[in-house]
């Protein structure tokens, strides 16, 4: 029997030297100098890498769940992956012998057909962060990942690699993230949920105008095709998402250390008695303010600046009535009712004085 071991698996294995010889001539050098023609035309020879030409990305994909060479190699070779990334454990290289490569190659297909659109949206770079916060792209790339959700890959291996090379790709930044995803609490089935709530959210992401220019008050009236306000449909989903469960203190205490007038805000959060009817109120406010914000920019022709309002301007009786809306929904939640002694004492106080 013949086996030659690459990597830390084998190749050939079960092999007779005869049957290899055999192979050798009209499987595996055709097979061998078939791979090389698709890196050529990847450009992988010389040192420029052309990662948007998807039709020979995709040639690659089909080419490795269906050689001879590969296809019985490929769960081999992606535990060796694991383990050079020191993410190997027992309990993931049992889930990886399960891997159906036939299905995940199909749906990695699907992924390329569809990201393909992404990356010919004029400018786009992967390799450059402002590629990232373009709207286009992130519309069309997260339809192309919805392709993914069936991924047993996805569930199996999501959270490890994104929590293994969570530093590498956002250098540091947002560390709670990393610190939520590595959660024991936060299993396989929660990540593959929140990875489709996500997807479910990018619209209103890009309605919202996230990465755009301009302040965020000036933003929050903004609306997606359904009439819906796009920062009360993105706040409505990402109360849903698994991640938050058991850290919602945490998150509302960093939410309001990003807003000037609310980072000395003190609250007293065992008042808080059950966490999903508070973040669902709170929710509500954000709707409620998001109306305020279309009202007074119809009224004023201005976005609003929370911290620059002049009391004249509540005069206004359209204004003042969003603006008691927002009162009303504040004084529902005992988190908005600490906030709003902050906001009270700071900037209304002075108004009126």
């Amino acid at each position: 029997m013949l086996a030659t071991a690459v990597g830390g698996f084998e190749l050939f294995e079960g092999e007779t030297t005869d049957e290899f010889n055999a192979n050798l001539v009209n499987v595996y050098l055709p097979e061998v100098y078939e791979l090389l023609g698709y890196a050529n035309e990847l450009g992988v020879f010389k040192g420029s890498i052309k990662y948007k030409d998807t039709e020979t990305l995709m040639d690659i994909v089909d080419f490795l769940v269906t050689a001879e060479l590969s296809k019985d190699n490929l769960t081999p070779v992606l535990r060796y992956l694991l383990a050079k990334l020191n993410v190997l454990t027992p309990e993931l290289d049992a889930k990886i012998e399960a891997i159906n490569w036939l299905d995940e190659a199909n749906m990695g297909i699907a992924f390329l057909a569809e990201f393909k659109h992404a990356l010919n949206v004029p400018g786009v770079q992967i390799t450059k962060l402002a590629t990232l916060k373009n709207n286009e792209f992130i519309t069309l790339a997260a339809k192309a990942l919805e392709e993914l959700e069936a991924s047993y890959l996805v569930e199996t291996l999501g959270r490890t690699l994104a929590i293994r090379l969570y530093d590498k790709v956002l250098g540091g930044r947002l560390q709670f993230v990393k610190e939520l995803l590595a959660d024991a609490n936060y299993t396989d089935a929660d990540f593959v949920a929140d990875y489709a709530t996500v997807l479910d959210m990018i619209d209103a992401f890009v309605a919202f105008d996230y990465f755009g220019a301009g302040s965020l008050m000036g933003k929050v009236d903004n609306k997606l095709a359904n009439d819906e306000y796009a920062i009360y449909v993105l706040a409505q989903k990402a109360i849903t998402l698994n991640i938050i469960d058991g850290h919602e203190q945490e998150l509302v205490e960093k939410a309001f250390g990003r807003i000037s007038f609310l980072d000395d805000v003190t609250v007293d959060y065992n008042l808080v008695a059950d966490w999903d009817a508070e973040l669902a109120t709170l929710v509500n406010v954000i709707k409620a303010a998001a109306q305020f914000a279309e009202v007074y920019e119809n009224e004023f022709g201005k976005a609003v600046k929370v911290d620059a309002l002049e009391f004249e301007e509540l005069n206004n009786a359209n204004v003042k009535a969003a603006f008691l809306n927002v009162i009303d929904q504040v004084a529902a939640s005992v988190i908005g009712q600490a906030a709003f002694k902050e906001i009270y004492n700071s900037m209304i106080k002075p108004m009126i004085e």
